[in-house]
């Protein structure tokens, strides 16, 4: 496997291309949006304070807008100036040291973003709030249907569970530039542990809970963790998952080995461990770690790893970088979902695929919102009234979810006669994900001509579904970017 360096982005494209020898990024937004200001921080950059220009100010209008019109405007420039426009949104994040180069395309098919910046995800994403004044705002809500419990978590709370796993995770050797594999279910600990890597530079690979031994095994030979972190027990409606014979059987089939596996147990499920010389326990590690500090890393720095489902075949390892993400990511909060610092955002996905990432973890917490980490389903948790309870009881203002997850609920309650218990007064918005495909062109024999595959590697107007009939399309889109990377040396 390779792994490809990826700024497809899950709710639009963001595809940087060559035009008249320099670079544009244009973007394709799935869902209608409202649009408000970008969060005006104070920036740090070059050991001083630095506060957005007045281009900010006018790029970025501090009120409502219409949301056509605001997409119109921000494409356009987006389009013409990308330098300038995502040079500005990225004086929302707090910066180690300044960008000497916004982008750089040298690399036509790996281009560089914030060039000489230096950042921290982690910090961006909990500490400033907390030193901003904001410790006490609730951070992270998980709720847990299928556990029958509630957990909110300040900032401030966050800041010390992340600190204090992050000295766990020095202390057994992970420094900047080490893989560490998550492997666990939709509990804040995963979340921890996220932002625990990329507080001191280890990129982290989390794998979706549901994976099986095999699925797990080839993910870790790939990415090669110094540690791996997992939990107890996942929790499905009427059945627990026992995560660890699933990761000492993924072990055993795999060729290289974590230094250790660190073991959080769920609690009031009683306590399992591992081979003694690799199991480590939670609280046992947390109880006698100390806090450690951001450590600051090149823009360009990977943030994580996400493979692919492997249904196309061999899973590709998906490298995101943290300065260009973390911009985009808070960019979208305000400018995409209309949302404002502190209201309650819920992405229901899970944290294994792009949109936990992005829109659960690190995309609401730079933007210094609450997010909703919902370990449930839409049905049968317990029943369809599920999503309406949680938008209800947190009072979310924006909210993310899937045709599917709709579709779940319309066929077992038709009427919403479950739905209809709960009232709404802070939603504002709901975004479906929505996936427009123009088939590629085929001939007769069914095969798609070179000149379709050629357009789609040159960002021409072609996507792709996830339920494309033909795997083969992905061989060789592969095949062009390697002759490409081949050809320039890379």
């Amino acid at each position: 496997m390779r792994l490809l360096h990826s700024r497809i982005l899950e709710h639009y494209l963001c595809s940087v291309k060559a035009r008249r020898g320099t670079c544009s990024m244009s973007m394709r937004v799935i869902s209608r949006f409202t649009c408000t200001t970008s969060s005006l921080l104070e920036v740090r950059g070059q050991n001083r304070w630095l506060r957005p220009g007045d281009g900010v100010r006018r790029w970025f209008s501090p009120r409502f807008c219409s949301s056509l019109d605001s997409y119109t405007e921000a494409f356009r420039k987006a389009a013409e100036e990308p330098e300038r426009f995502w040079s500005e949104a990225a004086h929302s994040i707090t910066w180690l040291q300044k960008w000497n180069k916004t982008l750089d395309c040298t690399d036509e098919v790996f281009p560089r973003w914030f060039v000489g910046g230096e950042v921290n995800m982690c910090y961006n994403a909990v500490d400033r709030h907390v030193e901003a004044g904001r410790g006490d705002q609730t951070a992270v809500i998980h709720d847990s249907p299928v556990t029958q419990s509630k957990q909110s978590i300040s900032y401030r709370e966050l800041l010390d569970q992340v600190s204090t796993l992050a000295g766990v995770l020095v202390r057994h050797g992970v420094k900047k530039g080490d893989m560490v594999v998550i492997y666990m279910p939709m509990v804040p600990q995963a979340m921890f542990t996220m932002l625990a890597c990329a507080r001191i530079g280890a990129p982290h690979s989390l794998i979706f809970g549901g994976f099986a031994s095999k699925e797990l095994s080839v993910r870790i030979d790939h990415a090669k963790p110094k540690l791996l972190v997992t939990a107890s027990f996942g929790i499905e409606p009427g059945r627990r998952v026992d995560y660890i014979p699933l990761v000492e059987k993924a072990l055993e089939l795999s060729s290289h080995k974590p230094h250790k596996v660190l073991i959080y147990n769920r609690p009031g499920m009683g306590e399992v461990h591992t081979h003694s010389e690799l199991s480590l326990d939670w609280d046992e590690e947390m109880s006698s770690a100390r806090p450690h500090d951001c450590v600051s890393v090149p823009a360009h720095h990977p943030l994580y790893v996400l493979y692919t489902s492997g249904t196309t075949g061999t899973p590709k390892g998906v490298v995101r970088d943290t300065g260009g993400y973390a911009v985009m990511l808070n960019w979208t909060m305000s400018s995409i979902y209309g949302l404002k610092p502190g209201e309650v955002w819920w992405a229901a996905s899970d944290l294994g695929w792009v949109v936990g990432h992005s829109y659960i973890c690190y995309g609401p917490l730079l933007h210094g919102n609450t997010t909703v980490l919902y370990e449930g389903k839409p049905v049968g948790t317990p029943d369809p009234g599920a999503f309406f309870r949680v938008m209800s009881e947190h009072r979310t203002a924006s909210v993310f979810t899937a045709p599917t997850a709709i579709r779940a609920i319309r066929q077992q309650d038709p009427h919403a006669v479950h739905g209809k218990q709960y009232t709404f007064s802070s939603l504002r918005s709901l975004f479906v994900a929505v996936i427009f495909v123009k088939t590629l062109p085929k001939t007769r024999s069914g095969k798609i001509p070179r000149s379709s595959l050629s357009n789609l590697v040159n960002a021409k107007p072609y996507k792709i579904s996830p339920t494309i009939e033909d795997p083969g399309v992905f061989k060789t889109i592969e095949k062009v970017v390697k002759e490409h990377l081949k050809t320039s040396g890379s």
